[in-house]
């Protein structure tokens, strides 16, 4: 390849030297403080791509955050797998309108529908949360137990990656039988082609599930438990920004009782 995909030091250890309750800085640090990284899978016209600046090509997978490469078509995103939650996302063309929790009535709702004369989608959103197993560290605090820690990033499967999605959630209820956890393995990320009445585009997919190893399922439980008490406290933020122009950070969690469609963009945008 032409670029260098981001690595870091795989299970890196830091040592804390001192026992302390506070976590410094990060105890005055809210949910609106941070962002959740997301993985975007690069199509051909999106504008980092067209942006001759940077290498950035179709089929990469790019951090939000830092625009770093951190995967492409020949080499795949390792990963493990550790939460998801399902959200709807409505868009008009390349416009953000909204995004809410899939509740089961919206199973039955039409995929295509028009606002005020305007044609708008509706697409269900699996949000997996994640982690790079390379990136793994090792905290060792003096009188306890060592821990696996390792920062999460969302995948979202949506459009023509749904079916990619569903397939992959019945791998996972399947291991589930046997009392194996998602975190139990480690995952390809790729990009595949697909095509509909608009053209060729690539969508994402989960395969090569291989064991993961002790570190990484520790890590694995750890971010799970993270993960849970965000999203019960309504603190787990997603940025919805791939196939949008304006780019919006929302909660994944709200009242179980789905809201009314709006009936225009929010004007609060930034």
């Amino acid at each position: 390849m032409s670029k260098a995909i981001a690595k870091k030091d795989a299970k890196q250890e830091i040592k804390v030297y001192v026992k302390s309750e506070s976590m410094g800085v990060a105890d005055e640090v809210t949910s609106a403080d941070v962002q959740l990284p997301s993985i975007m899978l690069m199509q051909a016209n999106a504008e980092i791509v067209k942006d001759r600046t940077n290498d950035i090509k179709s089929g990469d997978f790019v951090n939000s955050i830092n625009n770093e490469v951190w995967g492409s078509i020949d080499e795949p995103l390792q990963v493990c797998v550790v939460d998801m939650f399902k959200t709807e996302l409505i868009t008009q063309g390349k416009k953000w309108i909204s995004t809410r929790p899939w509740t089961p009535e919206m199973e039955n709702m039409e995929y295509k529908f028009m606002i005020d004369g305007v044609e708008t989608k509706r697409q269900k959103c699996f949000n997996y949360i994640c982690f790079r197993p390379l990136d793994i560290r090792a905290i060792t605090v003096p009188g306890m137990e060592t821990q696996y820690v390792a920062s999460p990033f969302a995948i979202k499967f949506k459009g023509g990656s749904g079916k990619n999605a569903k397939k992959f959630n019945q791998m996972l209820r399947d291991y589930a039988l046997f009392k194996q956890p998602s975190f139990a393995f480690t995952f390809d990320l790729v990009a595949t082609e697909d095509s509909n009445e608009h053209g060729t585009f690539f969508v994402y997919n989960m395969v090569n599930p291989k064991q993961a190893v002790e570190e990484t399922q520790k890590a694995g439980a750890a971010l799970l438990k993270m993960s849970k008490a965000a999203r019960e406290r309504n603190e787990l933020q997603v940025v919805d920004s791939e196939e949008v122009t304006i780019e919006k950070t929302i909660p994944n969690m709200a009242p179980q009782t789905a809201a009314p469609m709006p009936t225009e963009a929010p004007s609060d945008l930034y």
